[in-house]
């Protein structure tokens, strides 16, 4: 019985003299009448964009001069700071990359992008549906900005040459203008 005794013994004096060397080495370790300790708290955001508050445009046509509108819509996001946009007719072709299409015939027209809602023009849209290389837009609003309060903060402008429906005989034309924005 005293053998095990002394092996306790010497057991506990062993597991004190490391607790205490541990201690002594690291201040964040426990001690005898309290503990404490830390840890890094991390959050990673992938980024998250949205583009919304789209309307169907009715474009104003004036004989003389065109048709044209002005669609406001919200871009929003949060884990980036610029994005990028991208244009894409429904009824585009290479010859035409943004057409209007009646039931057989079809009117070009063109695109003007803002940051913002209150220029009266945009930047020219390019025939592949960009504003061009490296094109940056710096992002303004939140996604609640754009979901809950319904905020606008960039526009979209349409233009319809007068020349270009003077020929057809055609009353109603149509198309799908697909945006699409990514974060950068």
């Amino acid at each position: 019985m005293k053998k095990y005794a002394l092996r306790s013994l010497l057991a506990i004096a062993t597991a004190a003299a490391t607790f205490g060397a541990t201690a002594a080495q690291n201040p964040d370790a426990a001690t005898a009448n309290d503990s404490s300790g830390n840890f890094i708290i991390t959050m990673n955001l992938a980024p998250y964009i949205i583009v919304n508050q789209f309307d169907d445009l009715e474009l104003t046509v004036d004989p003389a001069n065109g048709a044209s509108g002005k669609e406001d819509i919200c871009v929003g996001g949060y884990g980036f700071p610029d994005y990028s946009i991208a244009f894409s007719s429904g009824n585009g072709t290479p010859e035409m990359p943004f057409a209007l299409k009646g039931a057989t015939d079809s009117v070009p027209y063109a695109v003007q992008f803002a940051n913002n809602i209150t220029d009266e023009t945009g930047a020219d849209v390019l025939d592949d549906g960009t504003l061009g290389a490296d094109i940056r837009h710096n992002r303004n609003a939140t996604v609640s900005d754009c979901l809950t309060d319904g905020e606008e903060n960039a526009s979209i402008f349409i233009a319809v040459d007068a020349d270009d429906w003077q020929n057809t005989s055609e009353q109603s034309f149509s198309d799908t203008l697909t945006v699409t924005v990514s974060a950068i």
